[in-house]
Parts: C-alpha cells; structure tokens; sequence
C-alpha cells in the first residue's frame, strides 16, 4: 500500500521526485552557500525556497504556490521532511 496523504497524493513519489531534484541539480550549490538552512522543493515547477527555519520555508513556499507539497529538507543533513505546509 502506498503511503498518501489525506488528499491521496502519493507521498513516497513526491519524497523521490524531490530528492532526486535536490541531489541532481541544487545539492552542490545549496550545501557550499547555505548549509544548515532549509529548502522546500517543488518537483513538478523545479521551483525551491530557502530559509532558516521551517516555518519560513513553508511561509515562502506556500505563498507562491498555496496547493501544492513540497519536499522539505535541511540542506546537509541526511534526513528530510515531507509534508503540506500551513500558511498560518
């Protein structure tokens, strides 16, 4: 059984689908410049925000694109965070 979210997205496609952004083509970039800090990538638009907490990276990404799940990680560390980000 696939792992979905309420919505019935796929969770697990969209985990790869981000990591596989990530990893080839803002890994290099993003870990020289902005280590420690988080990114929320969009696979589908290839759009990303930074920020330096969750929150923030949430905020941003929501703003731009209030539908959509990003694929959140924290840029050097092994671990990510998939979910749908609340504008508060």
């Amino acid at each position: 059984m696939e792992a979905k979210a309420d919505s019935g997205f796929d969770v697990k496609a969209l985990a790869r689908q981000g990591q596989a952004l990530y990893d080839r083509e803002l890994r290099p970039t993003l870990e020289a410049e902005h280590f420690g800090r988080f990114v929320a990538v969009e696979p589908e638009s290839r759009q990303y925000w930074l920020g330096d907490t969750v929150e923030e990276v949430c905020h941003q990404a929501r703003t731009a694109l209030p539908r959509k799940f990003f694929h959140l990680i924290r840029i050097g560390s092994p671990t990510a965070h998939i979910g749908r980000c609340l504008l508060s």
